[in-house]
């Protein structure tokens, strides 16, 4: 049994790496298994690849390994058939940590709402792969370890949470909705998406358009988002992350310290 055993891990491992994606959809298949759940995997093409017959919870599998990724963040794609579909509950994205060990992955399970939400706004949504032809696909991109700042709190909220996957109907789809107001408000709130303390301007340039941000409680001219974060953090005491309105609005000068500008007395 040990040696079977040994030796299908060893041709696991070596799989062709143009079989990832079959790979990623057998483990996921694996892993529900193993949880007691009945998975069919759907007819070639279709627009999700798996469904959990003990809650009829339909998946769409993704992976990709983190030596492919871009920069410090991870990308997947959508077709335009996939990103438009109403039937798709989650995305599973796998992401292989080593080349030569498939067993060594992390799942990162997202709402299919979130996901369409997040292309919707990205610079990168409706791209062209090359070699595709006239086949539109939509691209949704974060952070794996939470360090960077493109999307950098969503995909970790359900991190290797596969009871999101298997728990029954009405308790998965309450876990599901209740997983995709946390997830889109954390996006939101990140990337100052109708925040009542900035006013969002859009400025035409060669290269298409670039978004400013203009803070509604100075005259500062209007500056990049990573600028307007710092601002409302050291000028007016604001933590981004929480709910603002909550939050009390306050008005700090300015001090040069050691050649650096940090927030001073109220």
């Amino acid at each position: 049994m040990l040696v079977m055993e040994g030796i299908m891990k060893d041709r696991l491992q070596s799989i062709d790496i143009r079989h990832i994606g079959t790979t990623a959809e057998n483990l996921v298949m694996a892993k529900l298994a193993s949880m007691r759940n009945e998975v069919m995997r759907t007819p070639e093409h279709h627009v999700y690849d798996l469904q959990n017959l003990n809650n009829d919870c339909k998946i769409e599998v993704k992976s990709t390994n983190i030596d492919s990724r871009e920069g410090p963040n991870v990308a997947f794609r959508l077709s335009e058939r996939q990103f438009n579909s109403n039937d798709i509950d989650y995305i599973v994205a796998l992401v292989f940590h080593e080349t030569d060990n498939i067993f060594n992955f992390d799942a990162y399970i997202i709402p299919h709402k979130v996901v369409k939400y997040i292309s919707s706004v990205s610079r990168f949504g409706g791209a062209k792969r090359a070699g595709y032809g006239d086949y539109n696909e939509r691209a949704f991109t974060f952070s794996i370890d939470g360090k960077h700042t493109r999307q950098p709190y969503v995909a970790n909220l359900g991190k290797n949470k596969w009871n999101l996957l298997t728990s029954k109907k009405a308790t998965m789809t309450r876990n599901k909705n209740k997983l995709i107001k946390q997830m889109i408000t954390k996006f939101k709130r990140w990337y100052l998406i109708d925040n009542p303390n900035v006013k969002h301007i859009t400025k035409e340039t060669k290269t298409g358009h670039k978004n400013w941000y203009k803070c509604i409680h100075c005259q500062n001219k209007p500056v990049s988002r990573c600028d307007m974060r710092t601002h409302l953090e050291r000028v007016h005491g604001l933590n981004i992350m929480k709910d603002n309105k909550s939050q009390e609005v306050k008005h700090y000068k300015r001090v040069r310290k050691n050649g650096k500008f940090v927030k001073g007395r109220h």
